[in-house]
């Protein structure tokens, strides 16, 4: 429960069913009771079950660390053992917060007990608030003073109120401490008692903070924990509702509104509020501000005490809803509840409900209002309530024509489950089903700590399924209440769709117990255990099930017109890891920021993944691989890895994912080829003297084709060339070798020379290109940085680039061997292209995207001042391209 709800439980007999177990919520009107009931499934309206709170604790997992998703910790060292939460440190001040929202009000309460000897200041209880270590409140025990106490700390100023409990306290067993914080208010309750001499305790603390648990110099264990936003308001207990309009004022009756508007609270999106309305002047509207969003988003409740009549109105998105009016009582107090949903807002007038609004509005404050008129409000409480929750990647089905629709709710780390239905046997199966794909091997297994005795064979399973059809093959291990405590386990399986099931049974068992079901190729097998860790076999079987298919829960009541419940915890799903896949082999500079190594598949396993990425210079499995610190995301997203590696090398890296039941694997691997920084204060950016024959790998031969310490000289080879005598012959029409190595971060905005000696000396050569090229390969257009060089014959010596010319998509020069000859000072004929020539292309670093460069032919300056665009430049390679 979640602390503010009351229940009312008892035994109702009816003709068709005979004598049935119920519950129903009761209710205070002010000082009148009022239960909601009888009720049963049958029964029309809102009649919900409890409402869950934030947050429950009653540690059904194993053994370990306390869950961090339930947990903030601030001090001390605390665990989960024998389902209780423990803090085993007694040398500090020990404090955890829970990891819910922070609220300005809440009630919360936990069960505590001393797990040491005493052997000092021992004190420990519930940290009713805490803001930080400066700003807090403590309700507890002091063991030393046989005492409990509240410490408030308020601005590092401590205030105490305490007394003794006279040697009525046994400090070893477990004992409740309830707080509840309304606006800055603290009361207490210990063992659902009011402490001796006990006052509330009025603190500054009017905003919003957290609960949790505290030690001081003890150890402790803790259960049952519970947290629910929210407050529970009376009387001269009545407070922290601001004003808006009108006026309002406090009394030991509760609060006044007058002709005005009042609101109070944290944000909700679902929760139940209500209060006990009186009417003190003259006719109006009085009631409840029952959705307060803002000023074009609201829905109120109201008493129209001239009309008789509950009247609902408001605004979404601006747009009035259409008003609804439905009679009441003639009388001058009611109580009026609202319940807000994710969809709709209902509203009741004295426990009866009255009208619904079917509209979906976001997180909103509440409200009391009179118009016209003025209203007192006592018995005010509002709560925030929980939607139930399915696991993610689980889907509910009701497999057969149930009776009714069964449900499902996550929450404090156990599986809550109702089902009706007939069965789960035979030929055909009628029952409530939460599922997950599987394929090929698994293994589940869970604790079943309850299943409803609708019929002595009800139904808690473990169920895989080939599909959701009412009569598909499946194996299940069941768990059925019997009779007289005395459980039975039963593994069953049905070989084909509307086949017969077969069924090994193991009776006298004890609820609660595990079991275990298991798929390990074409094998079923079942088993239990009554600790979690020593199991018992069942039997095994080998239906020719799919190896991929449905795998989950089942619930059945073994009677359709009824309803069973079973809950399942401390849940395993073992699945073998498949720990995706990465991409992005890269090469880099050594002092570039690589892209991302990106997640191609993510890992899937059995519950949650972790990652770790590793590196080495040697790849397979034989390598001696290293963790990456700090790289432990899906996706390695700024890899680092200056000073892991030697300059001019290429490491490997791969990205180990490890799952919540201990198994590991390893993606695939991808390259990283990092290039040691070109050295430009000496001989030059890049430099190739072609001072090798070999021409096997001549995509990575930076280790054989390097020249003096320079930048590394590596092609990539179109067609047919060869390397002699320290020069790159191309011997065929179409021949093309371009650079791997891209220059533009080194050529943008930098002044810089691309220079190499060109001879043609092949008969009937057309045309010899040396260009910086882009990623696209082309040597026109956008590629306009390179020159043309035609071949012997022909009276044009020289193409150059030169975007200036705007003549179309080339742009080019066209100078003539003549011009040439004249730059250099030579007769007519005295150029000899089969001649080896020194060419330069001399680049001025511009601004607004272009550059500008001279083109100069064995020193002499043959053109100047010839533009290109440098703009978009992303790559820029060094290309050859000859054509005959």
């Amino acid at each position: 429960l979640n602390g503010f709800e009351k229940w009312l439980g008892y035994f109702g007999q009816t003709t068709s069913e005979g004598r049935t177990q119920r519950i129903d919520r009761m209710h205070f009107f002010d000082r009148t009771l009022f239960v909601d009931g009888p009720t049963d499934r049958y029964t029309t309206g809102y009649h919900p079950g409890p409402a869950k709170p934030q947050l429950l604790n009653t540690f059904p997992i194993a053994d370990g660390a306390l869950p961090s998703n339930d947990w903030n910790l601030q001090a001390g060292i605390w665990s989960v053992a024998n389902e209780e939460a423990l803090q085993s440190d007694q040398n500090i001040f020990a404090i955890n917060t829970v990891n819910r929202d922070a609220a300005a009000n809440y009630l919360t309460e936990a069960n505590l007990k001393f797990t040491a000897a005493q052997d000092g200041e021992d004190k420990a209880g519930v940290l009713a608030y805490y803001q930080d270590i400066n700003n807090f409140v403590l309700v507890g025990f002091d063991r030393v003073g046989d005492a409990w106490y509240v410490q408030a700390k308020e601005n590092g100023i401590d205030t105490f109120q305490w007394q003794t409990n006279g040697g009525s306290v046994n400090y070893d067993v477990y004992h409740k401490i309830r707080v509840t914080k309304n606006a800055g208010t603290f009361d207490v309750r210990i063992d659902d008692m009011i402490p001796p001499d006990f006052s509330p305790v009025d603190t500054i603390f009017t905003g919003a903070g957290l609960p949790g648990l505290f030690t001081f110099n003890t150890a402790g264990a803790f259960d049952g924990i519970v947290y629910t936003i929210g407050w529970d308001e009376f009387d001269s207990g009545v407070q922290g509702w601001n004003e808006m309009a009108g006026t309002r004022s406090y009394g030991t009756g509760g609060v006044t509104v007058n002709n005005g508007y009042v609101h109070k609270g944290d944000l909700m999106s679902e929760y139940e509020f209500s209060a006990q309305v009186y009417q003190v002047s003259g006719d109006g509207h009085m009631g409840l501000a029952a959705v307060a969003v803002d000023g074009n988003n609201y829905v109120n409740g109201f008493i129209d005490t001239a009309a008789d009549e509950l009247v609902v109105s408001g605004l979404l998105g601006g747009t009035a809803l259409p008003e609804q009016r439905v009679s009441v009582a003639n009388k001058t107090d009611y109580n009026l509840r609202a319940v807000k949903l994710s969809d709709r807002v209902i509203f009741f007038v004295d426990g009866i409900e009255k009208i619904t609004v079917n509209e979906t509005y976001g997180a909103s404050l509440v409200g009391l209002a009179s118009w016209g008129t003025s209203a007192r409000f006592n018995g005010i409480m509002a709560y925030r309530t929980e939607p139930d929750i399915t696991p993610a990647s689980w889907v509910k089905t009701d497999i057969g024509a149930v009776g009714f629709s069964g449900t499902i709710d996550y929450h404090d780390n156990a599986l809550y489950m109702t089902g009706s239905g007939t069965d789960i046997w035979a030929t055909s199966d009628m029952f409530s089903f939460l599922h997950t794909d599987v394929n090929g091997d698994w293994e589940i297994s869970t604790r079943v700590i309850n299943i409803d005795e609708s019929d002595y064979w009800a139904k808690a399973s473990l169920i895989f399924r080939n599909d959701l059809s009412a009569n598909s093959a499946m194996v299940a291990l069941h768990v059925a209440p019997g009779s007289y405590g005395n459980s039975i386990a039963q593994l069953m399986w049905r070989n084909s769709a509307g086949e017969f099931t077969t069924e090994i049974n193991v009776s006298n068992l004890r609820t609660a117990f595990w079991i275990k079901l298991k798929r390990q190729g074409a094998n079923f097998s079942g088993s239990y255990s009554t600790d979690g860790q020593n199991w018992i076999a069942i039997g095994t079987a080998t239906p020719p099930l799919n190896a991929s298919g449905k795998l989950g829960f089942g619930v059945t009541a073994h009677n359709n017109d009824r309803i069973a419940t079973a809950v399942f915890d401390n849940i395993a799903l073992i699945v073998p890891l498949n720990p995706g896949t990465i991409g992005n082999s890269q090469e880099i500079y050594e002092d570039e920021d690589p892209a991302p190594f990106t997640s191609l598949e993510s890992a899937v396993g059995s519950g949650t993944i972790s990652y770790q990425w590793q590196w080495t210079l040697t790849p397979g499995d034989s390598g001696s691989w290293a963790n990456l610190d700090g790289e432990t995301n899906e996706t390695y997203t700024a890899p680092n890895l200056n000073g892991v590696y030697p300059e001019d090398t290429e490491l490997f890296a791969r990205r180990k994912a490890t799952d919540t039941a201990s198994q590991e694997g390893y993606s695939n691997e991808v390259s990283l080829k990092v290039i040691k920084v070109f050295d430009t204060s000496g001989s030059g950016l890049f430099i190739d003297d072609f001072n090798t024959i070999n021409t096997g790998d001549v995509n990575w031969e930076y280790a054989t084709r390097q020249a003096g310490g320079a930048g590394r000289s590596t092609y990539t080879d179109h067609v047919n060339y060869s390397i002699a005598n320290n020069a790159l012959y191309c011997e065929g029409s179409g021949v093309g070798i371009q650079t791997t190595a891209n220059f533009a971060r080194y050529l943008v905005g930098s002044d810089f020379e691309l220079s190499f000696k060109l001879s043609m000396n092949y008969t009937g050569v057309d045309w010899v290109s040396v260009y910086l090229v882009d990623a696209a390969s082309s040597i026109w257009g956008a590629n306009d940085f390179g020159v043309h060089a035609l071949g012997p014959g022909n009276a044009v010596a020289f193409y150059i680039n030169d975007l200036s010319l705007n003549d179309g998509a080339n742009n080019l020069h066209v100078i003539s061997e003549s011009e040439v000859e004249t730059a250099l000072g030579l007769e007519s004929g005295g150029y000899d292209k089969t001649q080896e020539h020194t060419i330069q292309l001399i680049s001025t670093a511009g601004t607004g995207g272009t550059n500008s460069y001279n083109f100069v032919v064995d020193g002499a300056t043959i053109k100047t001042n010839l533009l290109y665009t440098y703009s978009d430049d992303t790559a820029r390679r060094i290309d050859f391209l000859s054509f005959f």
